[in-house]
């Protein structure tokens, strides 16, 4: 009974050895065949037919390796084409380092993917029909059917060499590099030789054409605060049409048609969520090579939503130019609730040099090196500027002026509906240094001997600038008298024309005439004030005035109620 019952054991032991043999034999057997070009692009041929038949196009694959040793799958040639047999999607190859036993717990886990050459061409004839990829976005929607899904998890990606063409616009990418978390969250991101082109369309109906081009872009999070790094942005506009400033010397070379800007930038992101947005702008260098924009230093801390923008701690430097803003808040439009777009900014501090914005935006401030110091706050809408409690300064109190304003009609795009107004409490000059001021001007002054003979000056009224006009109207304190002027500078016809109203001044250090006492007076003028035919160093200008004389004393004589005409060529 023993010896039967040991034989049974050895028989069976015998048995089992075999079997066990030979599934080890059959998994070398199908380990080793797995291994080869053969099996391996047959059962890649399978797929690609099972992905064309499910995507109703032709979906193929060149070559495929599978290493099972070192757990890499290579892939060249993939192609993917559209529902018109045209090349969708093309990658030249693939490399994925796979992890194969998480498959048996229903999980994918892909430790290193990279993609050389990849090119699309991607196509959406019009805003009514459907894209040329829309089909494979509907082919892979999935039902939650309350199944256990497949969890795919992906670590590192590489990409070298990326074309893809939208319609008419392009985007190139030298090369990316990825690290990836949870739901294919990037905690690290590195782009280099990124570009890209498209086109818009500018409010005349004409076609813009834009470019960017960024040497670096890189994404990192630093003490759990993610940064992003931009290096060399540059972008270029063009919109075809004739620069603005283009026979017109007087005015800045800035244009949102025209513009070449290059922008380096580091920016914090401390929240990104949903619709909400907070940031830090660590530093930002932005220059225009045409407009003359010169930004050296921005930095500031951004929170948004889908309807504000809060700006705070606003700073931004120039050569010799720094400004200041505690606070901006934007309120987004929104037609749904009827809010229109507004904005509104504590108080703006700045210590300037106005040459830095000489180039882009007043040419006639090219010389201007002489310090001001500025405060102000703005508000605004679609509409309407409004800037209040401003106040310019030139250091030791030589120069002081008050002014609150408006600015109408910049959005409509009709410049004959500019309109400017401010409103001049008071505004104070010692003597000499309005001079000094018109001297920073690349101008001709004339009257200059009779503008010194003032003096002091303290000035309060408004004043007006339309299209090609400006009209100032108040009362001129000076140590000559008080002088109450209306005059207009017209750009259209190049003349100053008003009217100088005095009670009692002495008009003999005006016009440097000894002997020449007070006098009352009202006179019109009309002055050329075109360069080429003002005069200079004291003299009258080409021009003409019509006054009344109520009385002026000359020595020892007196004339009342005299009418004078002078006309000056």
């Amino acid at each position: 009974m023993k010896a039967t019952t040991a034989k049974v054991w050895r028989k069976a032991l015998k048995i089992t050895a075999w079997t066990l043999g030979g599934i080890a034999l059959l998994l070398v057997l199908s380990f080793a065949l797995l291994n080869t070009s053969y099996v391996q692009n047959k059962l890649m041929g399978f797929v690609t037919d099972a992905l064309s038949d499910e995507l109703h196009t032709r979906v193929s694959v060149d070559k495929v390796s599978v290493t099972f040793l070192t757990h890499d799958i290579k892939l060249k040639g993939f192609t993917i084409e559209d529902r018109q047999q045209r090349k969708m999607l093309q990658v030249e190859q693939a490399v994925a380092d796979v992890d194969l036993w998480p498959l048996l717990r229903n999980e994918v886990h892909i430790s290193d993917l990279e993609l050389q050459g990849v090119e699309a061409r991607l196509y959406k004839a019009s805003p009514d029909t459907a894209a040329n990829y829309q089909f494979v976005i509907d082919a892979f929607k999935t039902e939650d059917t309350g199944g256990k899904k497949m969890k795919i998890t992906l670590e590192d990606v590489d990409v070298e060499r990326v074309n893809v063409s939208y319609n008419s616009d392009t985007l190139a990418l030298g090369s990316l590099a990825a690290s990836l978390g949870d739901d294919f969250t990037p905690t690290a991101v590195e782009a280099r030789g990124l570009s890209t082109m498209w086109k818009g369309t500018g409010r005349e109906g004409n076609t813009v054409d834009h470019k960017l081009d960024v040497e670096r872009l890189k994404y990192e999070t630093t003490d759990s605060v993610p940064l992003l790094d931009l290096e060399k942005a540059h972008y270029k506009c063009d919109n075809h049409l004739p620069r603005k400033n283009t026979g017109k010397p007087h005015r800045g070379y800035f244009d949102p048609g025209h513009l070449d800007l290059t922008v380096t930038m580091q920016l914090a992101v401390d929240c990104a969520s949903g619709d909400t947005l907070h940031a830090v702008v660590k530093k930002c260098e932005a220059t225009d090579s045409v407009t003359g924009i010169d930004i050296r230093d921005l930095q500031c801390t951004v929170a948004a939503n889908r309807r504000a923008i809060d700006v705070h701690d606003l700073v931004v430097k120039q050569t010799s130019t720094q400004v200041r803003i505690g606070h901006v808040n934007f309120v987004l439009p929104d037609a749904e609730r009827g809010v229109p777009f507004s904005f509104r900014t504590s108080t703006i501090t700045a210590n300037a040099i106005l040459k830095d914005i000489s180039r882009p935006f007043a040419p006639i401030l090219k010389h201007f090196t002489l310090p001001v110091q500025v405060s102000a706050t703005m508000s605004g809408s679609e509409e309407k500027l409004t800037i209040g409690n401003a106040v310019v300064k030139m250091a030791g109190g030589k120069f002081e002026v008050s002014a609150s304003g408006t600015v109408t009609g910049f959005l409509h795009g009709e410049r004959h509906e500019l309109h400017v107004h401010f409103d001049v409490p008071r505004m104070r000059a010692r003597s000499g240094v309005v001079q000094q001021i018109v001297s920073q001007f690349v101008t001709k002054m004339f009257m200059e001997k009779q503008l010194r003979a003032l003096g002091d000056i303290s000035y309060s009224g408004s004043f007006d600038v339309y299209w090609k006009r400006e009209q100032f109207r108040g009362q001129l304190d000076t140590q000559v008298g008080t002088l109450k002027v209306d005059l207009e500078v017209n750009g259209l016809d190049k003349y100053l024309t008003g009217n100088v109203r005095a009670d009692n001044i002495k008009l003999g250090n005006v016009i440097d005439v000894s002997g020449l006492g007070d006098a009352s007076l009202s006179a019109d003028f009309k002055f050329d004030i075109a360069h080429d035919h003002a005069a200079a160093g004291g003299k009258l200008p080409v021009g003409e005035v019509t006054a009344r004389v109520d009385e002026v004393s000359y020595r020892f004589i007196t004339v009342k109620n005299v009418d004078v005409s002078i006309t000056s060529d």
